[in-house]
């Protein structure tokens, strides 16, 4: 079901908590929809550049706590809160883990306007 619904957005962030789930995304996104590899970013480190190069570019991302963990300890936080405005939709699964540290620190990057 969230496969479904983050197609109806223009930019989604997947945060997941292991490599294991990274693929599994990647799988699923790539086989229950129309989009392709080209369409979907996998987020690692904490280089800015690149980030925004990523979020620019793909429709779809996913993404580890570690890395966003990262990024907000190496970049200037309103750089990041910039580059994450872009995203629509933010999908934490495992978010029964959101109360973990690493989980609950990264939640400041995204941003409603309401």
């Amino acid at each position: 079901m969230s496969i479904n619904f983050a197609k109806r957005f223009n930019k989604t962030l997947v945060i997941v908590p292991k490599n294991v789930l990274v693929d599994q995304w990647l799988e699923n996104f790539l086989s229950y929809t129309d989009l392709t590899i080209d369409d979907i970013g996998i987020i690692e480190g904490s280089d800015i550049n690149e980030i925004q190069e990523i979020l620019k570019s793909k429709k779809i991302f996913i993404t580890k706590p570690q890395s966003l963990l990262s990024q907000i300890k190496r970049n200037d936080i309103n750089q990041l809160f910039s580059l994450y405005e872009l995203i629509d939709l933010v999908i934490y699964d495992e978010c029964h883990s959101a109360g973990a540290e690493g989980f609950s620190k990264t939640l400041s990057l995204f941003r409603t306007p309401n």
